[in-house]
């Protein structure tokens, strides 16, 4: 079983939310401006409350998914896979679908 979390594609170069607000309001200054968390913005209160600020959010994060590449760590996992006869699981609850994209099933 291979495991991974929001760390694991950091050196991608996607922003880490790591329950500080260092990475969030670097990438986000207008919510540090106002004093929004990360918990916040990614509200479903937030999206009744400004639809268009909400979606120029997650806008922004799908984007910045479908730019980044998954870098070599997803490769060198994958082949650990294989080592294996391809017998391995992920679960991720990354969203940035690089694992699909790195070539596991």
């Amino acid at each position: 079983m291979i495991t991974a979390g929001a760390g694991m594609g950091v050196d991608s170069g996607l922003t880490f939310f790591n329950g500080s607000t260092d990475g969030f309001y670097l990438h986000y200054p207008h919510f540090k401006k106002i004093g929004m968390s990360f918990k916040e913005a990614a509200s479903s209160q937030f999206f009744f409350k400004d639809p268009f600020k909400f979606w120029y959010f997650y806008g922004h994060r799908f984007n910045e998914y479908k730019q980044a590449e998954p870098h070599k760590g997803y490769q060198d996992v994958l082949k650990l896979g294989k080592l294996k006869n391809n017998n391995y699981f992920v679960f991720t609850s990354n969203v940035d679908n690089h694992f699909l994209r790195a070539g596991f099933d």
